[in-house]
């Protein structure tokens, strides 16, 4: 997700991340797992603040890239959703 200048520091890039949080709750996935670009360190701040850890580094063709990873089964209990057996 890259936020366009104009609006970053405005919560767009938080707002979007809720957004696609409800969806897989929706969806019943346990997991959210992401990358960034490792010269992008904003970024990295910005899915620590909304829960992710970091679980790995991955090589592509462009260089390093860093992955978060956020468990969301939890937040499915809270919300009333019950666990897949």
């Amino acid at each position: 997700m890259r936020g366009i200048s104009d609006y970053q520091r405005h919560k767009l890039a938080s707002y979007l991340m809720d957004f696609v949080e409800e969806m897989a709750v929706t969806e019943n996935y346990d997991c959210i797992r992401l990358d960034a670009f490792r010269r992008n360190p904003g970024v990295f701040t910005m899915y620590e603040k909304c829960g992710y850890r970091k679980a790995g580094i991955v090589h592509f063709r462009k260089g390093e890239f860093l992955c978060f990873e956020k468990k969301i089964n939890d937040r499915r209990k809270r919300n009333g959703f019950s666990p897949l057996t």
